[in-house]
């Protein structure tokens, strides 16, 4: 008798391994196949994927922001873009619970806030802060964070202008989707100045910038 209830036991502990294992194949699956339809403007159909996936493992954060990733990108052309941003800020929250290390989910929410009227400066600090020496989030935070800048404090200025700076530093020829962005918002050359590192390479990248932009305006 013990025998058989163990046999059982193990039996019952056996289906539903399997069944966990099935499920996160299938989510794992339909995750795959959303972005594939993402990349091929299948919008609806991807949101069919992306919800399934998540519906099928809650518990992937990467799951959650995937779908909210893409709910900001498409939100845009909807009407009802409000409704997509919300679920989006409310998916990013939920993968942050999860993960609370990753630098860019926080981006991510930080992008959505913005995008609803609010500020995502608090976000873009915490993605900074998770992940200080990344290329990617210093460029994402300093080049989005511009868009703030009419509404910022010179301390979080100064925070902007730090996160482009360090992306000049890694790679000075990015100067030429900076410089102008910068210049443009801001209006000042000494700005462009504060973001451009010492050294003659540097330097001489702004003086070109400055004097074609001086022919360009005359």
């Amino acid at each position: 008798m013990i025998k058989l209830m163990f046999r059982i036991v193990l039996t019952v502990v056996f289906i539903s391994l399997a069944t966990v294992i099935i499920v996160i194949f299938i989510a794992d699956l339909n995750f795959n196949l959303a972005q594939k339809s993402e990349k091929n403007y299948l919008w609806q159909k991807a949101i069919a994927q992306y919800d399934l996936a998540v519906k099928l493992d809650p518990f992937n954060s990467e799951y959650l922001a995937g779908l909210a990733k893409f709910l900001y990108d498409i939100g845009p052309y909807h009407t009802d873009k409000i409704l997509y941003l919300q679920r989006a800020e409310s998916l990013y929250n939920s993968a942050i619970k999860l993960n609370p290390e990753n630098a860019g989910y926080y981006l991510g929410l930080g992008k959505v806030q913005l995008a609803e009227g609010k500020s995502g400066l608090d976000n873009f600090k915490k993605a900074v802060e998770n992940d200080p020496n990344g290329f990617f989030i210093s460029y994402a935070v300093g080049y989005t964070g511009m868009g703030m800048w009419k509404d910022l404090n010179s301390k979080d200025r100064e925070f902007i202008l730090d996160r482009l700076k360090k992306v000049l530093e890694l790679r000075p020829r990015l100067s030429k989707y900076i410089y102008p962005r910068v210049l443009k918002i801001t209006q000042d050359l000494k700005v462009l100045q504060e973001i451009t590192a010492r050294d003659y390479k540097a330097q001489k990248i702004l003086y070109d910038f400055v004097m074609k932009n001086m022919k360009d305006n005359k």
